[in-house]
């Protein structure tokens, strides 16, 4: 596989991937410094009441404990893990569709003949449980399947026949000395 400009890719996730090791990097360290963080935080913002309250009622002073410890985690915790998270998520999107593209690439190179955007318009018909299950299959395996439907579908399409051209007659004249007698529905 040739290297591509960064710029140039939209699947490109080098940058992403440089942030993801950096935040990985920095929650382990907080991972390992966590117990010693969170008890200067919380040191540095007890009040006399809360030292009061240590006193007067032990579980209160230690749901405020745990209050103070789960707002230091929300504000210096949560947001690394949560942008972890979508990195992640963006990263593995990208790939796939990185892949993706591989694929269709090799695809076109292998089948030149294949419309790909008349398969896709074409796979967009399917049933969706056939879409979703041609959806779980790798990239490569993808488009020949899609291909062989495409090309299946396709030869199975009968032409439509032209109509024949009207043909002139003669109308009933009912001035013409018929007997009802001599009309077909009127014959016994």
């Amino acid at each position: 596989m040739q290297e591509q400009d960064v710029s140039s890719d939209p699947f490109a996730y080098d940058e992403e991937e440089k942030e993801l090791e950096a935040i990985s990097q920095e929650l382990q360290q907080a991972q390992a410094s966590i117990e010693g963080d969170v008890a200067k935080d919380i040191a540095n913002k007890i009040t006399p009441e809360l030292e009061e309250l240590f006193f007067e009622d032990k579980e209160a002073f230690l749901l405020e404990i745990f209050k103070l410890q789960n707002t230091y985690l929300e504000e210096h915790i949560n947001p690394k893990v949560t942008r972890a998270k979508e990195l992640e998520g963006s990263i593995g999107h990208k790939q796939a569709m990185q892949g993706i593209s591989i694929a269709q690439q090799k695809f076109a190179q292998n089948h030149p003949e294949a419309d790909i955007n008349a398969m896709m318009e074409f796979f967009l018909t399917l049933p969706e449980q056939e879409q979703d299950r041609m959806g779980r299959l790798d990239p490569n395996v993808f488009f020949e399947e899609l291909y062989k439907l495409f090309e299946n579908a396709k030869s199975q399409v009968k032409p439509q026949h032209q109509l024949p051209t009207q043909l002139q007659g003669v109308g009933n004249n009912s001035a013409m000395s018929e007997s009802a007698s001599d009309l077909p529905m009127e014959r016994i």
